[in-house]
């Protein structure tokens, strides 16, 4: 496929990769998000402008900057594999995905992953109403939408 330069070098990223971070889970269910809902994870497909905006969002309550990762993994990794793993951190970053060029012929150009933990989901609601989504700029950024 040509993702990495050699075998050797494909094979240490496999080693890399969180190994049993689904383990416990005997489904799952992917479906559009409903308030009642308890989800451990959401992912949301968007566009630069949205991705910009949610990333904002996820940021507007913390105090680190290296809470999103953006990892070049495979379509199944950044949506699912990596998430889960970052579930099992004391802060979950969010994570950016849909890189894979692989995965990307079935996703219109613009479309990428961003993905958070259903708590994390549930403070961006919480936070929306006091956030820059309530000031001109974001006005006129949304025009674009």
């Amino acid at each position: 496929m040509r993702l990495k330069r050699n075998p050797a070098i494909a094979g240490q990223g496999n080693t890399n990769t969180p190994k049993n971070v689904m383990d416990g889970y005997s489904h799952m269910e992917i479906k559009p998000f409903q308030e009642s809902d308890e989800p451990e994870l959401v992912t949301i497909l968007v566009n630069a402008d949205q991705l910009s905006a949610l990333n904002m969002l996820f940021h507007f309550g913390r105090t680190d900057n290296d809470i999103t990762f953006f990892p070049a993994g495979s379509g199944c990794s950044t949506i699912f594999l990596l998430p889960f793993a970052e579930l099992r951190k004391k802060e979950p970053r969010a994570v950016i995905g849909n890189a894979d060029i692989t995965v990307r012929t079935n996703f219109e150009a613009d479309t990428l992953f961003f993905t958070v933990s259903g708590k994390a989901f549930k403070e961006m609601l919480q936070d929306a109403d006091e956030s820059f989504l309530i000031t001109p700029a974001w006005d006129k950024l949304k025009e674009r939408l």
